[in-house]
């Protein structure tokens, strides 16, 4: 435990358990089932000791509320406050926690057992002793209750299992998210060329009871479009709990378990994955590739924007997304700093649909199709729907149906466990189209996938999937197109000063898509490090071009170095050029060269990259963290390039209380491009307004009156506001979430009861954790009576004021007590006789406390 941790109840705890070894060395016995405490063996005169009764009965603590461990058949389950009663246990006395039945049901505790104890459904403290072959053990030294429950009395469960019971909805709140970046590039070549570009992201939304408004809007401005506003999505949202499902109305897209995931503006009712355990969920996507210069990556998911970052010259992987790109094929695009793009798609498809044996999972939609391709498509009407139900032998059928005025297809498929054989499912699909040209078509699509992890070689096939269609078979987003073919052209100005042409989300409908594989294997090599390879290909009818993407790369550790390696290939179909990229990196603790440096905590980054129209880059530089918990990181480089200028790059990123704020300047001897950005968050709440980092999904609000700037244990930069608030963002819903407090920055006059809680949010939720702070003076006092004798051993002083702070005096007379005013009243007492108490009047306002502890010392008579 924390040696600075000072909390009335573990203070109490230390003091009473010195009690108790006083009281056991002291006891004599008078009858073999009873024992009286003697205080003649403290003192000889019995006056000057409290009434000690409690203890006389082997306690070691008062009854009162303690912060305890709790295990449940000797497994931990968590930590919580408690409160605890005197109770006569087989003529012994105990101290027994008072729990209500919801409590005891999160223990998991069966509703069946339950029902056995006749106390009413809303009782705070159930006779638990009603429960046949249920034991409980306090360990009041250790702080831990042990319970011991039969197993047929537990909820039988799968593992990562919650009650939802502990689920917390959260606060009625109104908040907003903002992103902004800009950029600043100006070249000063053969002809002089200046561009700025601004984006900027607003999510905000609105929270009540279980119901969740969202709304996303962005604004990007550059000298092409000189700045517009975009709508991405408003929907309506709330948990379905006995259903395990979510309901959504507004904006938002369809699940990918069957049919490529489409936009909706409509209704849509799903089985939502994240209510279930741990041991039934499945994985998100990484977005890798290899920029070639500072670059700005863009991540669109329906030509919407989902992220938006910048990176640095060589290989990247995006592995936090944002939720809304859960499902469904990630576009993404990679801006060079000469205006150049490189764009390629991220297959996202789930490992086979695998439902357990009598379980089922589904979605229904039904809306408006919604598009981003700016007036390329149309916006019919339409009805989707899949199921999946788990039968047995580790078999899963599937199926589905998607309809427009244009479109009809239902799909059939089946998935199987196969053991050591890993997973996969097989489905078919047909397809009845109408497409711009106004003819009709139909077609057959067959696809195939497989996943499996071998962990003891460390290999993992998170996918392998392979698509086969015939001429004929399209999808439903193709039906929407109003041309036949087409794209969007931009047009920028390079580094030399030429125009370049990038075209973007381009299609062509005549050549209909043929066979699609898809490969994305991971390999463990322990300690010789680890690989990576993903592949994706897509093949047309009618044409010899493709589309494919390939990714592949080693990592690995050599004493303290770090090196890696990485390819990347990109071929975009109608695109004469294939993309390909070699990198090469190195990195190593400036400790190894300069252990005595104020720097030693950075690293030296080597790296060199080529590609295969003749760039080739070497780079140097020095990157790392520092200021409190690593607050601001930096990363500065110098670059070398064949047959362009050299350049470097220095950038600083820093994370504070109340947002996230970065800041980068790059160069060569004909450029310069400066980026800069902030983001972070403003919440309203019932107890006023809190400033934060970018919010997640789900969120987490600590409230800690009186307990200002205290930083909040593994959460970079965020700390207490001024009136003791503060913002956790992403916390995972569903899931126990421990929120802790690092009692080092706690102010002199503050102390907490808790120094750390658990909580379970549900998706989208401000959940509230409330730590008490006793905000006030820490004093040690020594009480003297009228008499000019010390106060009786065990005498309680407690505070006259709403605190009701309270202290054990010691056997000299004094007595500790936290959370005070400079002046006030103290109520002693040390017995129930009216002649056994006295009040203290105190004032500590001109006395100066111990710089190391904080407490103040004083010498006061009771009276």
């Amino acid at each position: 435990m924390d040696a600075k941790r000072f909390t009335k109840k573990r203070n109490n705890a230390f003091l009473i358990t010195g009690i108790s070894i006083l009281v056991g060395v002291g006891i004599n016995e008078s009858k073999a089932s009873s024992y009286k405490f003697n205080p003649d063996f403290i003192n000889e005169n019995n006056s000057n000791i409290a009434d000690l009764s409690s203890f006389e009965q082997g306690l070691e603590l008062l009854p009162g509320n303690y912060q305890v461990d709790i295990f449940v058949n000797k497994n931990h389950v968590k930590t919580e406050t408690l409160s605890f009663q005197i109770k006569q246990d087989n003529a012994n006395t105990v101290l027994w926690p008072c729990m209500s039945r919801s409590a005891l049901s999160a223990l998991g505790i069966s509703q069946v057992a339950l029902d056995v104890l006749k106390t009413p459904v809303d009782s705070e403290c159930v006779d638990l002793s009603l429960l046949p072959e249920f034991s409980v053990q306090f360990d009041q030294q250790a702080m831990k209750v042990y319970f011991s429950i039969p197993q047929i009395m537990l909820d039988k469960s799968a593992r990562g299992y919650i009650d939802p019971e502990m689920w917390d909805g959260g606060l009625p709140t109104a908040m907003l998210n903002y992103t902004f970046n800009g950029s600043d590039y100006r070249y000063r070549g053969n002809n002089d060329s200046d561009r700025q570009s601004y984006f900027l992201g607003l999510d905000s939304g609105i929270n009540w009871g279980a119901w969740r408004l969202r709304n996303q809007q962005s604004w990007n401005y550059n000298k092409q479009n000189s700045g517009e506003w975009s709508n991405i999505n408003s929907y309506l949202q709330r948990d379905i709990q006995f259903l395990r499902s979510q309901l959504t109305l507004g904006d938002t897209n369809t699940s990918f378990n069957v049919f490529d995931s489409v936009g909706l503006r409509g209704i849509q009712l799903e089985s939502k994955d994240s209510m279930l355990p741990d041991s039934l969920q499945g994985f998100a996507p990484t977005v890798r590739g290899i920029a070639k210069s500072n670059a700005k990556i863009t991540i669109r998911q329906n030509n919407n924007v989902i992220y938006q970052t910048f990176v640095a010259p060589g290989a990247f992987a995006i592995d936090d997304l944002y939720p809304t790109a859960s499902s469904g094929n990630l576009q993404v695009e990679i801006e060079e700093e000469n205006g150049q793009t490189t764009n390629y798609v991220v297959p996202y498809s789930s490992v086979p649909n695998l439902v357990r044996e009598g379980h089922m999972k589904y979605a229904v939609s039904a809306g408006e199709y919604r598009s981003g391709y700016n007036g390329m498509q149309d916006k019919p009407v339409y009805f989707q729907s899949s199921l999946f139900w788990g039968l047995g032998s580790g078999w899963t059928m599937y199926g589905g149906t998607q309809l427009t005025g244009k479109y009809q297809a239902v799909a059939l498929g089946a998935a199987q466990n196969m053991g050591v054989w890993g997973a996969v499912s097989a489905d078919v699909t047909h397809a009845g189209s109408e497409l711009a040209d106004g003819k009709k078509y139909s077609g057959n699509s067959l696809s195939l996938r497989y996943a499996k992890s071998m962990n003891d070689i460390g290999t993992n096939f998170n996918f392998a999937a392979y698509r086969y269609s015939t001429d004929g078979f399209y999808s439903l987003s193709d039906t929407t197109y109003k041309s036949m073919s087409g794209g969007n052209t931009e047009y920028a100005i390079g580094e030399d000063g030429k125009a370049i042409v990038n075209t973007t989300n381009s299609y062509n409908l005549r050549y209909a898509k043929k066979a699609m594989s898809q490969i994305l294997l991971s390999q463990n090599l322990k300690d010789y490090g680890s690989a990576y390879i993903s592949f994706n290909r897509q093949n047309y009818w009618n044409t010899e071009k493709a589309a494919s993407n390939v990714q592949v790369g080693y990592a690995g550790n050599l004493a303290a170095a770090s090196y890696s390696l990485s390819y990347s290939q990109n071929r975009t179909p109608w695109v004469a050029e294939t993309d390909k990229i070699f990198n090469l990196s190195l990195s190593l603790p400036l400790a190894s060269l300069l252990p005595n440096s104020l720097m030693s905590s950075s690293r030296i980054n080597i790296s060199t990259m080529a590609s295969n129209n003749g760039e080739r880059m070497e780079t140097l530089g020095l990157s790392g963290s520092s200021l409190e918990d690593n607050k601001l990181s930096y990363n500065i480089y110098q670059y070398y390039r064949r047959n362009s200028a050299n350049g470097g790059n220095a950038s600083a990123n820093y994370k504070g209380r109340y947002g996230i704020a970065d800041l980068g300047y790059s160069y060569t001897s004909e450029s310069q491009f400066l980026k800069y950005g902030v983001n972070g968050s403003l919440v309203m709440h019932e107890d006023g307004i809190t400033l934060g980092q970018k919010l997640g999904n789900t969120n987490i609000l600590v409230k800690a009156e009186g307990a200002s700037d205290v930083e909040v244990v593994n959460s970079t930069g965020i700390r207490t506001d001024s009136r003791g608030y503060a913002i956790i963002p992403y916390a995972t819903p569903y899931r126990e979430n421990r929120v802790q407090l690092k009692v080092e920055t706690l102010g002199q006059d503050v102390e907490l009861d808790e120094t750390f809680k658990t909580i379970v949010p549900t998706e989208g939720a401000m959940a509230r954790v409330t730590f008490k702070a006793r905000v006030g003076n820490k004093v040690m006092f020594n009480i003297l009576r009228t008499n000019g004798q010390v106060l009786p051993f065990g005498t309680i002083v407690t505070s006259a004021d709403s605190n009701m702070n309270s202290g054990i005096v010691d056997d000299t007379g004094t007595v500790y007590i936290n959370g005070l005013s400079d002046k006030g009243r103290l109520t002693a007492q040390w017995g129930k006789m009216d002649d056994q108490s006295c009040v203290v009047d105190y004032n500590i306002s001109g006395l100066k406390r111990n710089e190391i502890t904080g407490i103040f010392t004083t010498s006061v008579r009771c009276k």
